[in-house]
């Protein structure tokens, strides 16, 4: 059998590495996407949804800079649930209701640790036992 040997020979090579964009990015907003849609775009680091539905979603952040898009962040689930119902006649002012955060109306002051809606007139809110 004939054995062939073969070689490469490159010579003259140059390595020139990659610089730095001549311009510094500029962050110009973001976009807020739910389940994978966009649903809003802002300039602010905070954003509040206030139209997503009873249920888990999946949200993801975009940067949007002078020249484009970032790839989406990271994702985070959020699991959005909304507060029961609960009457709307005033109560006097010196009266006040408690309510588990599942809506059940307690009898008196909350006997356990935990959060509650406290009602009290026509002002209602989440206190801490």
């Amino acid at each position: 059998s004939t054995t062939q040997n073969k070689a490469v020979v490159i010579d003259d090579i140059t390595f020139t590495p990659a610089t730095a964009p001549v311009e510094p990015l500029a962050i110009e907003g973001y976009n807020i996407y739910r389940d994978g849609i966009k649903i809003a775009d802002c300039s602010d680091e905070t954003y509040l949804d206030t139209s997503a539905v009873e249920g888990t979603h999946t949200y993801n952040v975009t940067t949007r800079y002078h020249l484009g898009e970032s790839l989406l962040s990271n994702p985070a689930d959020v699991s959005v649930s909304t507060l029961p119902n609960f009457p709307t006649s005033p109560l006097p002012n010196s009266q006040a209701e408690y309510y588990t955060l599942q809506g059940i109306r307690l009898p008196g002051e909350p006997a356990a640790h935990g959060i509650y809606i406290r009602r009290t007139g026509s002002k209602a809110e989440k206190v801490r036992y």
